[in-house]
This record gives C-alpha cells, sequence and structure tokens, in this order.
C-alpha cells in the first residue's frame, strides 16, 4: 500500500509545477516588437563576426548580486509564510525549501542575455556599453526565439511587493495540495518521499521565476531576458568557459543567431 501511495502521489506536484511554469510563460507573451543589447565595440564586433550571441550564467553578471537577491527573497517569503500552518510537516517543508532554493540555483544553471526596451538609456550606456563608446543592438523579439523552443524570453520584475506575491501564491499551492494528500498515518519513510517530491516540484518553479527579479533600484532598465535553464548533468556537454573582467573560467553557453542590427 505504501509504494503504491508515494507512486500515486508522485505526478501531481510535478503536474502542479507544469501548471505553474506555463502560467508564468503566458504573463511574458507580451514583448515589445524590438529589443535592445547593449555592447562594447568588441562585444559588437564578436557578434557580427560570429553571428553568435553568448548567454551567461545568471551568477556571473555584471551585478553578481542579482542571483544573491532573488534568493534570499524567496528564502525569507518561505520563512514567513510558516505561521499560516498548523501541521508541524507544512512547517518543515517551507522551511526545507528555505534551504534547497540556494542549493538548486547552483545546480540548475540559468544562462541569460540581457536585453532592454529603451534604445537610448545612459544607464545602460555606462554599465554595459563601455561608457558610451559601444553599441545598442536591437533584436526582433520574435526572431530571437523562433523555432528555439529551448529559448524564453522572459521580463524582469522589480517591485518586491510583487515578486513577493508571486512567491506566496506558488508556496501557498504546493502548500494546499501537500496538506490535502499528504497521508500523516503512513510510515515517516514514505512521507518523506512524497516531500521529496513536492519540493523538487516546486523547486523547479522558483528556478523559472528566480533570475526574473530583480531590484527595484534597476526598473529603469525595463530588461527581458533570453533564458536557457540547464540542468547539471544535460547541459555539461554545452558548456564554454571564458575570462570576463575580473573574473576567471565564467561559464556560457553560444547560441547562433544571425547579424544583430545596429541602431548607434
Amino acid at each position: 500500500m505504501t509504494l503504491t501511495y508515494v507512486e500515486d502521489l508522485k505526478d501531481k506536484p510535478k503536474a502542479l509545477a507544469k501548471n505553474l511554469i506555463d502560467e508564468w510563460g503566458k504573463l511574458h507573451a507580451g514583448t515589445p516588437t524590438v529589443l535592445w543589447h547593449y555592447t562594447s565595440k568588441k562585444g559588437f564586433e564578436g557578434m557580427l563576426s560570429n553571428t553568435e550571441l553568448w548567454l551567461t550564467n545568471a551568477k556571473f553578471l555584471n551585478d553578481t548580486s542579482e542571483l544573491d537577491y532573488g534568493i534570499e527573497l524567496i528564502k525569507a517569503t518561505l520563512l514567513s509564510m510558516k505561521s499560516r500552518y498548523a501541521s508541524p510537516t507544512t512547517q518543515e517543508f517551507l522551511e526545507s525549501e528555505s534551504v534547497s532554493i540556494e542549493v538548486a540555483s547552483m545546480l540548475f544553471g540559468a544562462y541569460v542575455f540581457c536585453l532592454s526596451e529603451p534604445d537610448d538609456l545612459l544607464s545602460q550606456w555606462d554599465r554595459y556599453a563601455d561608457r558610451s563608446n559601444g553599441y545598442s543592438l536591437g533584436f526582433r523579439a520574435a526572431d530571437i526565439v523562433k523555432e528555439r523552443p529551448h529559448l524564453k524570453l522572459r521580463k524582469v520584475e522589480y517591485e518586491e511587493s510583487t515578486q513577493t506575491l508571486i512567491i506566496e501564491r506558488i508556496a501557498e499551492q504546493f502548500c494546499d495540495l501537500l496538506e490535502r494528500e499528504l497521508d500523516p498515518s503512513v510510515e515517516r519513510k514514505y512521507n518523506d518521499i512524497v516531500l521529496r517530491d513536492f519540493g523538487n516540484a516546486m523547486l523547479d518553479v522558483f528556478i523559472q521565476h528566480l533570475y526574473c527579479f530583480k531590484h527595484r533600484g534597476f526598473r529603469e532598465e525595463q530588461e527581458w531576458r533570453l533564458v536557457e535553464t540547464l540542468g547539471p548533468v544535460s547541459g555539461a556537454s554545452k558548456l564554454l568557459y571564458r575570462d570576463s573582467g575580473s573574473l576567471t573560467n565564467v561559464p556560457y553557453v553560444k547560441e547562433n543567431m544571425g547579424v544583430p542590427s545596429p541602431s548607434g
């Protein structure tokens, strides 16, 4: 009976995760016609000569604290939700996931290419285009992902209140499902398997959101991100490494895209 119980529950958190990820994707459907990438002269020449985009691991972006911001917000939100549930198992689940999100973000890498809605933003020229000596390159949003199902265009969310509501909604749905389905009379070792399956499914959803959360101090960028998410095993064969500024061995992946058009 116990093995059947575990098997019967296995697909339920996976189905919930799929629905939540699909819903998240639909929220990003209204992309602008053109999105802009600010880069140095060297970066532009590299894209032009190789007709490639380089998607960099999100942990190695210009502002290395970006991913930490999202991780800390998810951790804090999950811990703050413990008091909403009387069940010690649900409280334990939330606490465990607040720890696991950091590990999951290290194992399942998000590789991103950053774009903005404004084509002539001073802060972007200064930060990313060699202090205005580089280029702002326009990309037709529909063409970037056309016939490339492994790539997703995602809009960055800057408001912490909105980010928190998103996190809470995800966690609430998993906790509610867990409380409906978990049988406390079943031997603990089998419920531990169920909790692991629920936890892995919820982490899959959070990973899809994590690289879309950014501090509101950057909101003028109106950023979109071209993203490919790779697992620790499946993505290993695609990874390349390069030096970037003061950083060495920065992981990235190449995507053949065709030639971008400079705006100036």
